[in-house]
């Protein structure tokens, strides 16, 4: 508590150790405060004793003489005090003795804190105090030290500052900041057997930023000025030097902008010549360090209209699929006017090299300063420029890329063909018995659509056909088709029971459909009994296979197929001169189905005479003929049951070519086996030796990953996670698809398909 200084106090008796002043028959008066003699005791040894003298005052002022005081101590462990105020000190710590009388106290604190024997130094906690506001209170502590620094204990010390105009100290230790600056405080042993020192420094820091100024609201590009204050913790402005503050501009749409910092002078950061921009809706946040403050919102309007812009225009586009573009009649800093009637036209710029047309509605009206254009399409993939036009506005244009975008590819013997992700089939390559749709027999060295073609959502390619399965589920083929004759002029629809397909499986010279409702149906020849019907006479028409399971999926090859059960047992019929039955049957055709026994698969890929599938712990199993290394043995036997290939991974995809067999690991890796001819393993550094190890695929890029495979007769395409398709191997048709007819042992990009 504040000491009084009363002129009657020195009539206290200390000499006679009494605890109050005596006048016989005098009537004692209530008293409203006690004055002791010291607000605070320090004892640095055990055993110490010190006599406080205490005097009851009346509300006049004057002393109660005669008023018997009370002693009691908070803590008697730490100190004692018996009825004449007389105070022992007991153990370490601290202890309020209370002075009492008439329901009115007054307490001296005791503090307890023998010097430790083996005292060496001194230090000051904390070590470099900063106080961050004026006003700002900081305790004070000093603590024992011995020779090698370890603490021995907190001990009592008086405290003196260098420079008391920066910061005052009290005799506790309590530190009060008052200007800015530094200096330097001490601490002495109460015995002042020892002192040491370190630097205070008080630098204000905001600790609230408020703003002064505000736009209200603005047209874009017209300057305003933002005044912002920084207050410390203790409502005063900051007067610190070198402090700034950081002013952002943010907008409802979560646009932000920086707009700079300045120094605060006073206290004060002012921004002048602030220019918005960008039209919005905005606040602006200031700040400082982890201190923010923000605005309330204001608008920021377009200017005048001065021309045409494209908004957010794409860099690349997918051929054949819509896609839109957006133009606004805008201010001279892009923003959209609202205000402004016209109707915007879109072209192409007549200098046009790939010779794309633009289709869609190319005239909208503007409707709050934008036109959309939602439906717009390039027939093909290539490099334009698209101008939108307006008067009395200069034209605006935009440079766009189309490509194509296959979700799948689909390898035949010498042909590819690929459902875009609009569900468009293109097909490149041979065309000499129709495979790609086209009335002539030409070959196409790079993607074309196929004509009359629904949207498809499944497609397998073949020897010199292909098949789909449409949205509306119908399966659509077109080339030369097994069991028409002749061939049709364009795409047939197959005649199909109610189920709804679920699978295809195309082989050289028959084709199956796998449907929902689990039955497998095939037509074509049936000279091995690939059709599975029981017997060898070819059919026209799809016929059931006879078997009482229920299958989920078929493949083909040349002369066989394979269905993988509800179970995933596979399930194989037809040609067996090879192996290709997988030790099911011992007979050189089986014209119904039998069940290959020991292995469960969740997928099936079947080649000339030889089939491969994935087990369902990502395994590759192969089967049949491995003459040139088709099963991964490397013996090469002719007639293989089935057997794990090493491959190094899981696999997640599988793809049989004529005489070789393609695999897409978990790790986005292709890796390829069997028959090297001709650059279809993909590894242009080997020979084109036949490899019963698997080989990895070189990669067309640094970082590349692919997401899809297929194989054909003696090629190979991967689609890439990013959009593009490559193939390698055989290329003498243009089923490679990059442009040319050559073949290519490494990876080449599907023409239109780059980024």
């Amino acid at each position: 508590m504040r000491r009084i200084a009363a002129p009657w106090l020195a009539l206290v008796c200390t000499a006679c150790g009494a605890s109050s002043l005596e006048r016989p028959g005098e009537v004692l008066l209530d008293p409203v405060a006690i004055i002791l003699s010291e607000e605070v005791v320090d004892f640095t040894a055990i055993g110490a004793t010190r006599r406080l003298s205490a005097v009851a005052v009346a509300a006049d002022g004057h002393p109660i003489f005669g008023a018997p005081i009370a002693w009691s101590s908070t803590d008697p462990t730490v100190a004692s005090v018996d009825s004449h105020g007389l105070v022992t000190a007991l153990s370490q710590g601290r202890a309020d003795i209370v002075a009492s009388y008439g329901g009115v106290a007054s307490r001296a604190l005791v503090r307890v804190s023998p010097v430790p024997r083996d005292l060496a130094k001194l230090a000051i906690l904390p070590s470099a105090p900063l106080l961050t506001y004026l006003g700002q209170t900081l305790e004070l502590r000093a603590v024992a030290l011995d020779r090698n620094d370890n603490v021995l204990g907190e001990v009592l010390a008086t405290w003196e500052v260098e420079d008391a105009q920066v910061a005052t100290v009290d005799r506790m230790g309590i530190l009060v900041a008052m200007a800015p600056g530094a200096t330097r405080v001490r601490a002495t042993v109460v015995d002042r057997s020892l002192s040491t020192e370190t630097t205070i420094t008080v630098r204000p820091l905001p600790s609230t930023l408020i703003f002064l100024s505000l736009p209200v609201d603005v047209e874009a590009g017209q300057p305003r000025s933002v005044r912002i204050e920084a207050r410390d913790a203790g409502g005063r402005l900051v007067g610190t030097p070198d402090l700034t503050v950081e002013l952002w501009a943010e907008y409802a749409d979560g646009f932000s902008i920086h707009i700079g910092q300045r120094v605060l002078d006073l206290g004060i950061a002012t921004f002048d010549e602030v220019v918005f921009q960008r039209s919005g809706e905005v606040r602006l946040v200031a700040r400082h360090g982890s201190v923010e403050a923000k605005s309330a919102s204001f608008l920021v309007v377009p200017g005048p209209a001065s021309g045409l812009r494209f908004l957010d225009p794409p860099e690349r586009v997918e051929a054949r699929t819509p896609f839109e573009l957006r133009v606004a009649i805008t201010d001279e800093f892009g923003n959209p006017v609202p205000s402004t009637k016209a109707v915007i036209h879109l072209s192409l710029r007549e200098a046009n090299p790939s010779g794309l047309e633009l289709g869609g509605e190319t005239s909208r009206e503007v409707i709050d300063g934008v036109a959309t254009f939602s439906d717009l399409v390039l027939d093909a993939a290539g490099d334009v420029v698209v101008e939108a036009a307006s008067f009395p506005w200069e034209a605006a244009e935009i440079p766009l890329r189309a490509r194509y975008v296959f979700s799948r590819l689909s390898a035949g013997s010498d042909h590819t063909c690929g459902v875009l992700s609009s569900g468009e089939t293109l097909c490149f390559g041979a065309n000499d018995g129709g495979q790609l749709g086209l009335p002539s027999d030409d070959a196409q060295a790079a993607p074309v659509p196929v004509l009359g073609l629904p949207l498809l959502r499944e497609l397998e390619a073949a020897f010199r056909y292909s098949c789909g399965i449409s949205f509306e589920d119908e399966v659509i083929c077109w080339g030369e088709v097994p069991g028409i004759v002749p061939p049709p002029a364009g795409p047939v629809v197959l005649a199909l029971p109610a189920a709804a397909p679920r699978s295809l499986g195309l082989g050289a010279d028959h084709l199956c459909v796998a449907f929902d409702d689990g039955q497998v149906h095939c037509l074509g020849d049936n000279t091995f009994g690939q059709l599975g019907d029981g017997g060898t006479v070819a059919r026209p028409v799809l016929a059931p296979v006879s078997t009482g399971a229920s299958f989920v999926s078929v493949a083909s090859g040349n002369g066989f197929s394979c269905a993988l059960d509800d179970d995933g047992f596979p399930w194989c019929w037809g040609r067996n001169d090879l192996g290709q039955l997988g030790g099911a049957s011992e007979e050189p055709i089986s014209p119904s189905p039998v069940r290959l026994g020991g292995i469960r698969l969740a997928s099936l890929a079947l080649g000339d005479a030889h089939a491969c599938g994935i087990s369902r712990e990502g395994e590759v199993i192969c089967w049949g003929d491995g003459r040139l290394g088709q099963v991964a043995d490397s013996e090469f036997p002719s007639n293989s049951e089935p057997r794990t290939v090493e491959l190094g991974g899981r696999a997640v995809m599988l793809a049989a070519g004529a005489l070789h067999v393609c695999a897409l690991r978990e790790d986005a890796h292709v890796f390829c086996w069997g028959e090297g001819a001709e650059g279809r393993l993909g590894t242009p550094d080997a020979d084109d030796a036949p490899s019963a190890v698997p080989v990895r695929v070189e990669f067309p890029f640094a970082g590349a990953r692919f997401v899809h495979l297929t194989a054909g007769e003696a090629h190979a395409c991967a689609i890439e996670a990013t959009g593009p398709a490559f193939c390698w191997g055989r290329g003498g048709s243009g089923q490679l698809g990059d442009g040319a007819t050559a073949s290519r042992a490494a990876p080449a990009p599907v023409a239109g398909t780059a980024p």
